[in-house]
């Protein structure tokens, strides 16, 4: 990250980084405006080899102080990109707070590659994990599930009306605050929807090759539907099928001849009458020469 050629697919950051981990990691962190993202409870991990070489950024972690929730950083401000704030302010870089950003994620950010992945994966997630419906739906079933408890949590504590550090917001009851939950987050995906639209897209990369078989799901924990996406690093044939945690087969999902590609697949609960649990989709890969390759996701049904 340090090198003149960081950005080079064959010595620098993209042969050693699955980059749409660390693009999904900017994302949800500055949908959030997340003042503790890319400095604190930021995880990266590396699998062996045979399963995957690169390095994976996440999981995602600690946004307690996120959403509108701070007084501090800018972190109540709709518009403008956190990590912009957390690497280029002055007043921040140079305050007693020992928690600086790597110098690399100010890197990666003025990368017109990176911003070319950025603007790639948001016309896929604003759609669908990140749609403002999709999360406002979530919000709703979380209210409704935490109705009864909500009210003993206040009776516990009475903490509404109040400031408590480092509240932006100070709403007198538990509906306000829900509703200024849901304006914030309006206003930020209107923010940056604007934003990554300016981005340009570098055309000659803005695909790049499948290196390995991969799949996961998103929103997860879901409730009826979730979206499974998955990558083919090459021609070959391909079953995607759906287990109870217990191993019994409830449908295949897909079978066919597939292209090297990233694909996705929808997938409604409701329509096979799942009840709420863990659910395993495994993903078996026979490449045109080569012998099976198997990979699985964990799906949660919440209802």
């Amino acid at each position: 990250m340090n090198s003149p050629a960081f950005e080079d697919t064959a010595v620098g950051y993209p042969k050693l980084t699955d980059e749409m981990s660390f693009v999904d990691f900017f994302l949800i962190n500055e949908v959030a405006r997340n003042v503790d993202g890319y400095r604190l409870s930021s995880f990266m991990y590396k699998d062996r080899d045979s399963k995957n070489p690169k390095l994976v950024m996440g999981p995602v972690w600690d946004f307690n102080i996120a959403l509108g929730n701070a007084n501090y950083y800018d972190g109540w401000i709709q518009n403008g990109w956190e990590l912009q704030y957390l690497t280029s302010e002055p007043s921040f870089l140079n305050s007693a707070d020992p928690f600086q950003v790597p110098f690399w994620w100010k890197k990666l950010f003025e990368s017109q590659r990176f911003k070319s992945k950025v603007k790639e994966r948001w016309a896929v997630l604003k759609n669908g994990a990140l749609n403002k419906d999709r999360i406002f739906g979530k919000i709703d079933s979380l209210v409704t599930y935490l109705n009864e408890s909500q009210i003993r949590n206040f009776q516990k504590w009475p903490i509404l009306n109040q400031y408590i550090w480092p509240n932006y917001y100070i709403g007198n009851s538990y509906a306000n605050e829900i509703t200024y939950l849901k304006n914030w987050i309006n206003g930020r995906l209107l923010w940056m929807n604007s934003a990554i639209n300016l981005f340009t897209t570098v055309e000659d990369e803005s695909q790049l090759p499948v290196s390995e078989l991969m799949i996961s799901n998103y929103p997860n924990p879901f409730n009826p539907s979730t979206t499974i996406e998955y990558s083919i690093p090459s021609d070959g044939y391909l079953k995607i099928e759906l287990f109870t945690a217990e191993g019994r087969q409830l449908k295949t999902v897909f079978e066919g001849n597939v292209q090297s590609g990233r694909y996705n697949k929808d997938l409604n609960f409701g329509e096979i009458n799942a009840s709420s649990g863990v659910y395993i989709a495994v993903i078996k890969f026979v490449p045109e020469s080569g012998s099976v390759n198997i990979k699985s996701t964990k799906l949660m049904l919440l209802k």
